[in-house]
């Protein structure tokens, strides 16, 4: 990720590997913020523009895909290669992240109930 930002460091240092989806998740949410990039995962799509559309129109239309694009480059490149090719066809970042969390973003939510589950049954001592 040499020709990205220097915050891209953070998601090649933290590449997602599947047990730290929400580790890597708020380092992407991180870079995305602070390149004006994260409205793409939040936002669906601009419809096609009709025929004849005024020039911002175009403008906004043509900023939002290459928002996207530049988007899906930062999540793809900090994938593991297995997900990379898995991942790689979908249209959108959104597209992406939605999988990503059907995938993955369970385990979290499991793992923090049976962490809770153990502090609530330990006992304290005096």
């Amino acid at each position: 990720m040499n020709n990205f930002s220097p915050l891209a460091k953070i998601l090649d240092e933290n590449r997602f590997k599947g047990p730290n989806y929400s580790d890597w998740k708020r380092n992407l949410n991180i870079v995305l913020t602070a390149e004006k990039l994260v409205h793409v995962l939040n936002e669906e799509p601009p419809i096609m523009l009709e025929l004849g559309a005024d020039k911002d129109a175009q403008e906004d239309y043509q900023l939002w895909f290459d928002h996207d694009s530049l988007a899906k480059c930062y999540l793809l490149a900090s994938l593991e290669n297995r997900l990379q090719k898995q991942h790689e066809k979908m249209a959108t970042a959104k597209d992406i992240m939605a999988s990503l969390k059907e995938m993955f973003g369970q385990q979290n939510c499991s793992t923090r109930q049976s962490t809770m589950k153990g502090l609530m049954s330990t006992k304290m001592t005096e």
